[in-house]
């Protein structure tokens, strides 16, 4: 008989996001996070991993329990639809709880038009209950996942603007209403 002490070393999987890479809405309103198609999740479902956001303003640096970032929102921009969803005070950096992404609407300025490119990302963190059994706290954490998306709000046509109907036009009416 031999007895042999086995140690498994606890590796964080990187997490998955998802979204629609481009989408188009009219000048001004509101997109849900449903409709940008907005998700993470962990491959490793053990529930030894968390979502974690880079978040200076904690002691550790991260806003760990499931959370994703979300930059690149102008200023006047908001997130709501979360009772979790903050700012990084002073950035364009919004903390969003994972299973709120498909609630949260991004509200832009009122009237606003143009694109605007956003970042998602987090990280996953293999958290161990009991540390002290762990040898090595380098590979405990996943690189940064990140996903681009962008989101253009664009002004409704202007009646009589030309095209099909307005003014030299097919259908257009010449100068005998013909």
């Amino acid at each position: 008989t031999i007895n042999a002490r086995v140690i498994v070393d606890a590796v964080a999987d990187p997490p998955i996001l998802t979204a629609i890479s481009s989408t188009t809405v009219a000048a001004g309103a509101a997109v849900t996070g449903g409709t940008l198609g907005l998700g993470a999740r962990l491959v490793d479902t053990d529930g030894s991993e968390q979502l974690c956001a880079v978040d200076d303003t904690q002691p550790s640096g991260f806003a760990c329990g499931n959370f994703v970032m979300i930059s690149g929102l102008p200023p006047g921009f908001t997130i709501t639809g979360s009772s979790g969803a903050r700012t990084l005070t002073g950035t364009d950096v919004w903390i969003v709880p994972a299973a709120d992404l498909p609630n949260i609407t991004i509200n832009p300025t009122a009237g606003f038009t143009g694109t605007v490119d956003f970042e998602m990302s987090t990280l996953s963190q293999e958290y161990n209950r009991v540390l002290s059994e762990e040898l090595d706290l380098s590979n405990n954490i996943a690189p940064d996942t990140e996903l681009s998306f962008s989101v253009t709000w664009q002004a409704a046509p202007t009646p009589g603007g030309g095209g099909p109907g307005g003014p030299g036009g097919p259908g257009a009416a010449g100068p005998c209403g013909t």
